[in-house]
């Protein structure tokens, strides 16, 4: 039977049959510079070459993976450096932040639940679903963080509400 279904109660009018299951939303890449979401990983990583990761200079038309391959570029073949990456978000536009994100590669774990924060934000009722492989991508990173700083421990999280895996947490560690 249908979502809609007749009521004898109503005379004959049609009624929605009410569905109180959370419906679950998947997480979409989005690129970590200008917020806007993508259908896919590739499509993305084509636009963060073409829109932020150009060469800067007027007569070189090169692109480049990655922000770090471009400064090493504008370094090497211009003698010159990169203030900021092309429009990108104020906040994100300085190229010293992360220069190893290369679609969704290297976005960190607090960004993520930032970005999985806001996309629950404007579909209340939903649940939003960070799919493994992002999670499996941010894990460079949290690697990055353990090696950086050892009184900490990034380790994912069994959680049932997010497909078996939920993000990262990062716990700090008795001194003992």
């Amino acid at each position: 039977m249908s979502t809609r279904e007749l009521n004898a109660k109503s005379k004959g009018k049609m009624t929605e049959k009410s569905n109180h299951k959370k419906k679950k939303l998947l997480l979409k890449p989005f690129c970590w510079y200008c917020d806007r979401e993508f259908v896919d990983e590739r499509t993305l990583q084509f636009h963060q070459r073409a829109v932020h990761f150009r060469c800067q200079s007027r007569s070189c038309h090169k692109t480049f993976a990655s922000v770090s391959a471009l400064k090493t570029h504008m370094l090497q073949t211009h003698k010159t450096t990169i203030k900021y990456i092309s429009r990108a978000m104020r906040s994100r536009a300085n190229p010293d932040i992360n220069p190893f994100i290369s679609g969704m590669a290297c976005v960190s774990i607090a960004d993520l639940k930032e970005r999985a924060a806001r996309v629950a934000a404007q579909h209340p009722g939903r649940h939003v679903i960070v799919p493994k492989p992002m999670i499996q991508m941010a894990d460079a990173v949290t690697d990055d963080v353990n090696k950086a700083n050892p009184s900490t421990l990034a380790r994912a999280v069994p959680n049932q509400l997010y497909g078996g895996l939920s993000l990262v947490e990062v716990v700090q560690l008795d001194k003992a």
